[in-house]
């Protein structure tokens, strides 16, 4: 049983995700992909920033992982249909900031990468061979309004265009085994 703490990192300290930056985090390989994916922002990811060995690398398990991170934003965006259908912008804030995480770390473990840091995200997304169209003033928008319809919007979007993208990657690579 693996299990470790560790100090938010400065390049992980986002605001958007980690409004209390100086925290601590208990990193662990008894918690299940679903668990970590619903209850922490980018721990897998954080560890192998800190240099932890040791412990899970959903980007390296993308067959694996991918399916299930979809799945858990499948769930997040049926639960803010209803709460945009509401329009209650209050409530639907922090399930957009996890569906955020959700699609950065699918960005980046598509791709086979962890996700590197959060400050700054832009310069690391640059560098993707894979990734929608405009992505980064895309995710500027949505970053900059989490709790507004069009956010929403926008980000199922990019889920959907990548999505696509990822799966053609998948078959490209199957075929050249």
């Amino acid at each position: 049983m693996s299990k470790r703490m560790v100090k938010l990192p400065i390049l992980f300290q986002d605001p958007l995700f980690y409004p209390n930056q100086d925290i601590e985090l208990i990193i662990s390989n008894t918690i299940s992909l679903e668990d970590v994916l619903c209850q922490h922002y980018f721990l897998y990811d954080i560890a192998v920033y800190s240099r932890m060995k040791g412990f899970y690398e959903p980007w390296k398990h993308s067959e694996q992982s991918i399916p299930l991170l979809l799945k858990s934003w499948e769930g997040k965006k049926e639960e803010l249909k209803m709460i945009f259908g509401d329009r209650d912008r209050r409530m639907a804030k922090e399930p957009m900031i996890r569906s955020i995480s959700y699609f950065i770390c699918f960005l980046f473990w598509g791709n086979q990468l962890s996700v590197p840091y959060l400050k700054n995200i832009n310069q690391a997304i640059v560098q993707l061979k894979c990734k929608p169209i405009n992505i980064e003033e895309r995710l500027a928008f949505i970053y900059s309004k989490p709790d507004y319809y069009q956010s929403f919007i926008q980000l199922s979007q990019l889920f959907e265009e990548f999505e696509k993208q990822y799966y053609k990657l998948l078959i490209l690579k199957r075929t050249k085994i």
